[in-house]
């Protein structure tokens, strides 16, 4: 990363603490990004800062607005089958769950033929 730009008569500052947490909140909000990266690894660590930030800093007549908005709201952001950004989107008709079978299967006759060549 290249260094900042020294401009005169402005200071470069760097906020590590914008809203202002506390050192019992700072590590309250350590403990929970912790945890959430443990149950969501997926999940990049900034997004759940921002989720933590959000649910922490807003009033939470403002959340039960923004969590039935989601829930009843279908999201203009709905990859289809085929299509895909980041993610690997997957046709159903491909699923693990409906070629279980074909591939038990394959494994079977493999077993079978291995099987016949060592009596021969």
């Amino acid at each position: 990363m290249a260094a900042p730009i020294a401009v005169p008569g402005f200071d470069k500052t760097q906020s590590s603490n914008p809203f202002g947490y506390n050192e019992d909140q700072l590590g309250e909000k350590k403990l929970a990004l912790k945890t959430m990266m443990d149950l969501y690894p997926g999940v990049p660590y900034t997004h759940a800062e921002w989720v933590y930030d959000l649910c922490k800093n807003t009033p939470q007549k403002e959340l039960d607005i923004i969590m039935k908005k989601v829930d009843s709201e279908p999201s203009r952001f709905v990859a289809m089958p085929g299509e895909s950004y980041d993610l690997e989107v997957i046709d159903a008709s491909n699923s693990l769950s409906n070629n279980e079978d074909s591939e038990k299967n394959n494994i079977d006759s493999i077993i079978k033929d291995e099987s016949t060549e060592e009596s021969v």
